[in-house]
Formats: structure tokens, C-alpha cells, sequence
């Protein structure tokens, strides 16, 4: 029996039926499916819902944002973008996360009830899920940015953190980054009383404090310091 899901159908319906969270599963769905991710007018779709469904998490519930459903907006932008430009709709992530900022200050402005917290609320949700890189031009660039604003200060540390690790997650760790540039200017390490460790040259002899010299590691088929062999790269390991 075959059978066919019509995503745009589904979202469509999920919206109406104020099953936003659904929706935007199902909107990420079709982003990544073979057979709808290059129609243009699906994806513009896409784009109208993304919108209302935004709208609705910026209003939230008795003047509380949606945070939870905001914060699964802001991650869709990082989803969809790529498959917009492929296409040549114009989606700047930046510009869309400081509209939900201003959209939330003019809630805050015309609203008596909409909590005073909300945009704090907004401003965590774009630290937290939106690209490090992206969330700290928000900041920067916004006009009502303060840096007097607790929710601020906390927002830009968050971004950098993520940004940082991020980044360690993509390179080599620091260990390994001294390694190989010990290993390219023939030194060892050393390790002094305070457990750090230094940089020796290889072949010559460590000494502890009293004067006497150290011994070096005993290898299973042979004896030998085994930091050489870790920067010659020749150490081998059993698993």
C-alpha cells in the first residue's frame, strides 16, 4: 500500500489548529525533504507560516512570551536559511532575530499586561539557540541594546561561551596542539614538581631537584622514554 504524506497540507493545518510546535516539526520536515526542499513555492509557504507562528510566540500566553516556542523558531532559522538562498529567497538571519526583539518591545509598549520580563525572556532565547556569531551582531547592532540590562550582560556572555566551545569543537584540543609543535621543534615535555608541563629537548637528561636523574620509562619490548616516541609519532597504542 503506498502512502503519501502532503507536508504543506499538514502544516498548514497544524497552524490553523494553533499546533504551532507541530507545525514547525513538520516545516522542518519538509526542508529536508527530497520532494518538497526545491519548490520555491513551498518554501514560501514555509516562510508565511514561520512568521504567524512567530507572531504568536512573541504575543505568548497571558502576557507571558512563548519562550519554548520561540526558542524552536530561532533554531528552524539555522535550518531553513541555506535551503532559501539555494533559491534565491532572501532570509537574513540577523534581521530576523532583531525584528523578534522589536516586535516584543512594541508589545511591551502597547500591551499593559505583557510582562516586563519578556524581552529579557527574548533576548536569552536568541543567546542560547541562535548561532554565537549571528546572536552577538544582534546585540551590537540593536538600538535599544543597554549594557546596563542584566538579561544583556548574561545573553553576550552565553554567546561567547557557546562560540568558544564551538570552536574547540572544531579544532585540535590544546594538548595536541603542543604536541605536534613539540614534535616539529624536537622537544619533549617535562614534568616539574608543579605537574605542569614544560618543553625538553629530546635526548637530553631530566633531573629532579636533588640532583639525581630521573628514570626513564621501561617499554614492554624494550626501554626508552615514551614521550619520544609520542612526538616522533611512532608510539603505538593497543586497543
Amino acid at each position: 500500500i503506498l502512502y503519501h504524506r502532503d507536508l504543506p497540507f499538514l502544516m498548514d493545518t497544524c497552524t490553523k489548529m494553533s499546533e504551532f510546535g507541530l507545525a514547525l516539526d513538520i516545516a522542518n520536515e519538509i526542508v529536508q525533504s527530497i520532494r518538497y526542499r526545491h519548490n520555491k513555492q513551498v518554501l514560501g509557504d514555509v516562510l508565511k507560516h514561520l512568521q504567524t507562528i512567530s507572531d504568536v510566540a512573541v504575543k505568548g500566553n497571558d502576557g507571558e512570551l512563548n519562550a519554548t516556542l520561540l526558542s524552536q523558531i530561532i533554531t528552524f532559522f539555522n535550518v531553513i536559511a541555506p535551503c532559501l538562498e539555494k533559491h534565491q529567497y532572501e532570509i537574513d538571519i540577523i534581521a530576523e532575530l532583531t525584528k523578534l526583539l522589536e516586535q516584543c518591545r512594541t508589545e511591551k509598549t502597547k500591551n499593559t499586561s505583557y510582562a516586563s520580563t519578556n524581552v529579557g525572556a527574548c533576548i536569552t532565547c536568541i543567546s542560547e539557540n541562535a548561532p554565537p556569531s549571528k546572536s552577538l551582531r544582534v546585540f551590537s547592532q540593536w538600538e535599544h541594546s543597554s549594557i546596563e540590562s542584566a538579561s544583556l550582560v548574561s545573553a553576550i556572555q552565553t554567546s561567547l561561551i557557546r562560540g568558544a566551545r564551538e570552536g574547540l569543537r572544531s579544532e585540535l584540543s590544546g594538548s595536541l596542539l603542543r604536541i605536534k609543535r613539540a614534535r616539529e621543534e624536537g622537544l619533549r615535555p617535562m614534568m616539574m614538581e608543579n605537574e605542569m608541563t614544560n618543553w625538553d629537548p629530546v635526548g637530553s637528561i631530566v633531573t629532579d631537584g636533588s640532583g639525581e636523574e630521573e628514570e626513564e620509562d621501561e617499554e614492554a619490548g624494550g626501554g626508552g622514554f615514551i614521550w619520544k616516541r609520542v612526538l616522533d609519532g611512532t608510539l603505538q597504542i593497543a586497543k
